[in-house]
């Protein structure tokens, strides 16, 4: 395994990120603050960890998935950045320090779980990788703070200098204003010339600056020095060119003769006030780009540190059933969310950078919140992976050996021994002798004999029925049993060519099953040997894992509730007791100070008491910046793209909808989009051809409940979004939304299991035409149907106005296409209308601003083309799509 580097390491002459595949998917969104604190960290619900079992199962968490989430990321709240990679730094090393130990409790239990029946042979190495990578991405976060911090610092010395300096006639517009500043990417471009040597400083730093970086070269456009600057623009909006209009000539036409023209005419005083202007805005878009990166490490440093938690033995365990339980952990926290809104920690006013809306008070209820805290735990869980069932029920051990017993029983009723011989010393030989010989099988000629075969059949029948679903390893062994008494009892009439090889085939698997059986008992009688140990030391680890969790994230709740009164230990150990109490119908007897469980209590409230102390943390405020995020997208500086979940459906979808085109296939799209030199521009264009195509001409079309549930109002706020965004990475996450809300783009009808998201999936595999097909069907009987015509019309006129009293709303390059939509929806509402009421005048409606005749139904759809033109458009955006996912640049 490659070893990361870590602080101290000598220097690389380029930053590397991991050379192997660390198998992580989340990467969190860390925001700032503008005083330089973290505000949040977004994690999308859609992506978890992976699993430690070798099905592919995630098993059950014993502590929920979002109090660890939460747990860790609260206590990172409000911290300098700087903090909050110390302290996720020495959470990571504390958490891995048992690897340090050959002794330790965590060495045991990794050795004792391993070669466990759904166990994979990777939960060691990763736990190691995983702490080298969390450990390389602090680092690599807090180098790039630190740069970005030099920048910053070289950018007031700019700033200063260029303040103390005598003002020239003429400045560029980006000094007067810098707020306008143009976007990193477009300060980072390559190729340019070398500056003109009146542009040089004595600074080398500023000279290697200017023949770096072709911006300091290019004649900015120049205002002069009297005129009033603009305002600066608000961080979320982006200054841009007018989309629609053919594109204007651009300083970047000009050729280098043009610019020394433009040098050579200033004076000295003036080309020494530029290249101070350049440098400042240089050292800003390196600032900005070196913070971008520090936060996108520290975001995959949580994500890391997030899987080697959950990778640590007993966090989560295989699940005792079909599916994984895990659904039922949102209502408890949402209580608790709630509470610790209405009630800050310590009492002050929440931070600046918080949201300032006061919660409505929430009653304590101690009881509830109490519950609340002990729901995001799965003592059920704990329990099962902890095998306390061996200290709670001794009859396990002492009836162990009975199932065994009777699995020789029933072969040797069988023959089966004598069948295979000395299978043990030699299989092929045992087999030869076999079938060198004549078989003769058990007597059944006397009634004597019928009677002893039929009560060896009834036998196998009640061995089967008792070992079904409760002992898996011995039922297999009966059934194959079973096999042999079927092949057996066809040989009593007449013995057919074959019959002893198939006798002989049966008698080695039945043989070969009862071996496995076995081996399943030593790994019982292995498990009961060591269950004591065991146990204390997972639950004690767990339930000080998950108070630990719970009292960082929610405190006041822990407080409210005396979650840990009167002690921690006393708390944790008399939830335990109660649950194994309940859950094993136990006596108090059981958990006398002699008895298994009594011992376990006392050991596990020893152990707790004998960890580091436990309060409530002092501090909550990280709960007024939590929402749900179903789609979390993170952008690094230099092109990469990562994207956690998907984007909500739009309302009227029931869950996530079916994907027309593959989710994936989309993100992919938008990745080779990124690839451009200008990518805020390419989101930017893109969302005017969207708005533009054929698709969104289907908005018409749309069922009325998706209609009534506002989509179109989610369409126009997304790509107003984009348009506004003021960095790449918040257009790349609400350009992925905007073509989620897109019509058609999700549906309604169709099979979810997300079978089509394959990365290197074929034009049609990632394509859900069947879903889109019966989506289309449903729409066409929406529109021909006597009871359902009349609330399509309604929906489609309602929604052409709630769109048209919004358009204020938005960024105003999206005016026309709003006009263009309400345009047709009443259209398209005119045209049902009048298929079902042939010759009857319909409602007339005014221009638009932009002309267009409302008698013109050019882009409305007659009711027996609606289905045609649903499924043409939307296939071919589809290709459109594909092709460009594939693109190779």
């Amino acid at each position: 395994m490659k070893r990361l580097r870590e602080e101290g390491d000598p220097e690389e002459t380029t930053a590397t990120e991991p050379t192997y595949e660390t198998k992580v998917r989340l990467v969190p969104d860390v925001i700032l603050g503008s005083d330089q604190k973290i505000t949040s960290i977004r994690v999308s619900p859609g992506q978890r960890t992976p699993t430690p079992f070798k099905n592919g199962r995630m098993g059950d968490h014993t502590i929920s998935w979002q109090a660890l989430v939460d747990g860790v990321l609260a206590p990172l709240h409000d911290l300098p950045f700087l903090h909050a990679v110390d302290h996720l730094r020495s959470t990571q090393e504390e958490a891995h320090a048992w690897s340090k130990d050959d002794t330790s409790d965590m060495g045991w239990l990794l050795s004792l779980i391993r070669g466990e029946p759904q166990e994979s042979d990777v939960r060691e190495p990763r736990l190691a990788m995983w702490h080298e990578a969390t450990i390389y991405f602090l680092t690599g976060a807090k180098k790039s703070w630190e740069e970005a911090q030099k920048e910053r610092d070289a950018l007031k010395s700019a700033e200063a200098l260029l303040g103390a300096g005598a003002v020239p006639d003429v400045l560029p517009a980006s000094i007067l204003d810098p707020g306008a500043l143009p976007a990193p990417a477009t300060l980072l471009s390559a190729g340019a010339p070398p500056a003109p040597a009146a542009l040089l400083s004595a600074d080398p730093l500023r000279a290697s600056s200017m023949a770096l970086h072709p911006v300091a070269l290019r004649p900015p456009d120049v205002v002069p020095v009297t005129a009033t600057p603009p305002a600066p623009l608000p961080r979320a909006v982006v200054p841009m060119a007018d989309l629609t209009s053919a594109p204007r000539e651009t300083d970047d036409d000009m050729d280098i003769d043009d610019m020394d023209t433009v040098y050579d005419s200033m004076d000295v005083d003036a080309a020494e006030e530029l290249a101070l202007a350049t440098e400042k805005e240089r050292r800003r878009a390196n600032a900005n780009i070196k913070e971008g990166e520090a936060l996108v490490r520290l975001g995959k440093a949580v994500a890391h540190h997030l899987a080697y938690l959950n990778y640590l033995p007993f966090a989560t365990v295989p699940a005792d059933g079909p599916v994984s339980i895990g659904s039922s952990e949102g209502g408890p926290r949402q209580i608790l969310i709630a509470y610790e809104k209405a009630h800050p920690v310590p009492d002050l006013p929440p931070p600046a950078s918080s949201s300032p809306e006061a919660p409505e008070p929430v009653p304590v209820d101690a009881d509830e919140l109490r519950e609340a805290l002990w729901a995001l735990f799965d003592l059920d869980a704990a329990e099962r992976g902890a095998h306390v069932k061996y200290l709670a029920d001794p009859t396990i051990k002492s009836s162990l050996d009975a199932p065994y017993k009777r699995l020789d029983d029933l072969s040797a009723g069988l023959g089966i021994p004598g069948i295979l011989g000395s299978i043990e010393e030699n299989r092929e030989a045992a087999k030869a002798t076999f079938l060198a010989t004549s078989y003769v099988p058990p007597p059944k000629d006397k009634e004597e004999d019928k009677k002893v075969w039929e009560g060896l059949n009834k036998d196998i029948k009640r061995a089967e029925e008792e070992f079904r679903g409760n002992n898996r390893p011995v039922y297999d062994a009966v059934t194959s049993i079973r096999d042999v008494f079927k092949t057996i009892d066809a040989m009593f009439d007449k013995q057919k060519k074959g019959d002893r090889i198939k006798i002989w085939n049966c008698a080695y698997k039945a043989h070969q099953k009862i071996l496995l059986a076995k081996q399943d008992k030593s790994r019982i009688t292995t498990e009961i040997e060591h269950a004591a140990k065991r146990a204390k030391l997972a639950l004690s680890a767990l339930l000080e894992k998950h108070l630990r969790m719970v009292a960082a994230a929610y405190p006041a709740s822990v407080q409210a509730a005396g979650f840990l009164s009167p002690s921690p230990e006393e708390a944790a150990t008399e939830r335990l007791k109660a649950d194994l109490h309940t859950g094993y119908g136990l006596t108090n007897d059981a958990f006398k100070d002699d008895k298994p469980l009594g011992v376990l209590l006392g050991e596990v409230k020893k152990r707790i008491q004998a960890m580091p102390g436990l309060t409530p943390a002092m501090n909550n405020h990280w709960v007024l910046d939590t929402k749900r995020n179903q789609l979390v997208v993170t952008y690094k500086p230099g092109g990469e793209l990562t994207v956690n979940g998907r984007a909500p459906a739009p309302a009227g979808v029931g869950g996530m909808g079916c994907h027309t085109t593959a989710w994936i296939t989309q993100i992919q799209a938008v990745e080779q989009m990124l690839k451009q030199p200008k990518q805020l521009e390419a989101l930017h264009e893109a969302v005017i051809t969207d708005l533009k195509s054929d698709v969104m001409k289907l908005d018409a079309l749309l069922p009325r409940l998706q209609l009534k549930g506002g989509q179109l109002l989610s369409v126009f706020n997304a790509a107003s979004q984009v348009l506004k965004a003021g960095d790449v990475q918040q257009a790349a996450e609400w350009y992925l939304k905007f073509r989620n809300m897109l019509p058609f783009a999700t549906v309604n009808a169709g099979d979810r299991g997300g079978g089509r998201e394959r990365p290197d999936g074929t034009l049609n595999q990632v394509y859900d035409g069947t879903a889109l097909s019966l989506e289309a069907e449903l729409v066409q009987e929406e529109f021909e149907e006597k009871n359902q015509y009349k609330k399509s019309i309604k929906a489609r006129r309602t929604a052409a106005d709630v769109l048209e009293s919004h358009i204020g709303d938005w960024h105003d390059h999206l005016k026309e296409y709003v006009k263009a939509s309400a345009l047709r929806l009443r259209d398209q509402a005119d045209v049902i209308d009048e298929w079902h009421k042939p010759g009857e005048p319909r409602a007339k409606h005014a221009k638009t601003d932009g002309g267009a005749d409302p008698e013109d139904k050019a882009d409305s759809v007659p009711l027996d083309k609606v289905r045609d033109r649903i499924r043409s458009v939307r296939w071919k955006e589809h290709r459109r799509v594909f092709k460009l996912a594939r693109a190779k640049r």
